[in-house]
């Protein structure tokens, strides 16, 4: 480790909290990947008040690698809101590789700190990841489940066509086992994982469950699906804005519907012009290709 920055170092144990963050500033704009320095940097979170912390994980971001994990993974649960935003995003980036100690943590924690987790999860789009998200929707916690499902509509728009479609195959896959298929609850989630996640497919596979053999409750989640698959169509597939637009033309087009017609039409008339839309502009908004017919 160079001289200077083991300097720096030093100053991140000094008594002035203003040096503290000084050193950390400086060490962000370094970016030195030595072990030492991580190892500094983390031990200097131990009572570090806010201004600190945000400095230390702005150097962490900034060093991006896996060695700054385990000194970032207890601020999940910190109560300031933007320390626990920036750690998850610093976790998340870290990439696959850290999968296994996010799995060990995520055994351990509690309630509040696997929805953080499930969060990062749903940010590496890797088939292992996705794993662990799947195996979620057996938890008993209602409130989890839906966080896990949120998750993943919430950060799907940062995957690559060819990532979402990797994933949708594998929730397809999940959804034909047999211990889902004994789980309404389970393949009820795995319907709005399919239709967040948008791919071209997912028509075939939400319509199949609309049909009037189905249980109610499984024809209203396959519904709910086609609505987050009918918000990606017409924002543009594998288009993140799109998909934010797209959903809120679909909440507009059922709010005018319920309000000027009755609640009873407005999945009819959203439909409607999800089905309208594909004829007049079958790439959506953003002029991505999504459907070959």
């Amino acid at each position: 480790m160079d001289r200077t920055v083991q300097r720096i170092c030093g100053l991140l144990q000094s008594p002035d909290g203003m040096r503290r963050c000084a050193a950390a500033m400086v060490l962000a704009e370094l970016a030195p990947k030595d072990a030492p320095v991580v190892k500094a940097l983390g031990e200097s979170l131990k009572g570090a008040n806010q201004l600190l912390t945000r400095y230390v994980l702005e150097a962490f971001d900034a060093i991006g690698t896996r060695a700054v994990v385990p000194y970032v993974l207890p601020l999940l649960d910190a109560e300031d809101v933007e320390t626990k935003l920036r750690a998850a995003g610093i976790v998340a980036r870290a990439g696959g590789n850290i999968l296994p100690e996010l799995k060990r943590q995520f055994e351990k924690s509690s309630v509040q700190q696997k929805r953080v987790l499930v969060d990062i999860l749903a940010r590496i789009h890797s088939r292992e990841a996705m794993q662990i998200i799947l195996d979620v929707l057996f938890d008993p916690d209602f409130e989890l489940v839906r966080e896990a499902c949120q998750a993943v509509r919430r950060h799907i728009g940062d995957a690559t066509p060819k990532g979402r479609t990797a994933l949708h195959k594998q929730v397809a896959k999940f959804m034909n086992s047999s211990r889902v298929k004994k789980n309404d609850r389970v393949l009820t989630s795995c319907l709005l994982l399919v239709g967040n996640i948008g791919a071209p497919d997912a028509r075939k596979i939400l319509l199949k469950y609309t049909t009037p053999k189905n249980l109610g409750y499984i024809r209203r989640n396959a519904l709910i699906g086609l609505k987050g698959f009918a918000a990606a169509v017409i924002g543009g597939y594998g288009n993140m804005y799109g998909a934010i637009l797209g959903g809120m033309i679909v909440g507009v087009i059922e709010t005018m519907a319920a309000g000027y017609l009755s609640s009873s039409y407005k999945d009819f008339i959203a439909f409607f012009v999800f089905i309208v839309f594909l004829i007049i502009k079958p790439t959506g908004i953003f002029n991505e290709k999504i459907i070959e017919s």
